[in-house]
């Protein structure tokens, strides 16, 4: 039926170029994704494209194949316009997996400013520990410094809410608190050494003290490890 459903889209009735939509969003494939990537980023009918975006995104999380699907997704980007593309650039990074992280990193790395800053964006907010080396390069190599600075917050907060061994969290702070320019992420790292006791964190806590700027924290935070680690 998807055959009459796409007709569907150019009917002068909102109502059913609406349903339409929402029936493409829920049964098309991916060999026919690219009717609603059509629609989502250039509409036949402009007031279409809240509701074709919405499809879009619905059709793309349920894809068996989210790696092909990420791929499609951003081919389209290189015949859109800025807007079209965040939409996809959105859209690629709720279907997740590991081409949506490789496209993300890229767009945060490219020559576009709206890119750029979408990019590291939506990496800061990816749900899941396989982000947190994309996001460490981009703190050390991003092309601008509010683009680095968002990324290593992003790694921080990996490594602040998400399961891991000690071993590999400590590990993580060890490699921001090198990474860091500024005292507020290094503060930020030290959050995560007290939410996190360990003999590690410990260490690495005590070592954060030989930075004068760093020391009154630092020291409150061993402090705070080794009452944690003592019950």
């Amino acid at each position: 039926a998807v055959e009459e459903v796409v007709k569907a889209l150019d009917n002068a009735n909102p109502a059913v170029r609406k349903a339409a939509l929402v029936a493409l969003g829920e049964t098309v494939s991916l060999d026919r994704l690219s009717v609603l990537v059509r629609q989502a980023v250039s509409p036949s009918f402009p007031e279409d494209a809240s509701e074709a975006q919405k499809a879009l995104r619905v059709a793309s999380i349920r894809m068996p194949d989210r790696e092909a699907c990420a791929m499609q997704l951003a081919s389209a980007m290189g015949q859109s316009n800025p807007a079209s593309q965040t939409i996809l650039l959105e859209t690629i990074s709720e279907v997740g997996g590991s081409k949506a992280l490789q496209i993300l990193a890229g767009a945060a790395k490219s020559d576009s400013p709206g890119l750029q800053d979408n990019g590291s964006r939506l990496l800061g907010k990816w749900n899941g520990v396989d982000a947190a080396p994309v996001l460490l390069d981009l703190a050390k190599t991003g092309p601008a410094e509010k683009y680095r600075i968002r990324a290593l917050r992003g790694y921080i907060g990996i490594a602040r809410k998400f399961p891991m061994s000690e071993q590999q969290r400590v590990e993580m702070c060890q490699q921001a608190l090198d990474a860091a320019k500024r005292i507020s992420e290094q503060q930020l790292v030290l959050d995560v050494l007290k939410i996190h006791p360990s003999q590690a964190g410990l260490k690495l806590a005590n070592q954060a003290k030989l930075n004068p700027e760093l020391k009154e924290q630092a020291t409150a935070t061993a402090q705070a490890i080794a009452a944690k680690l003592q019950k």
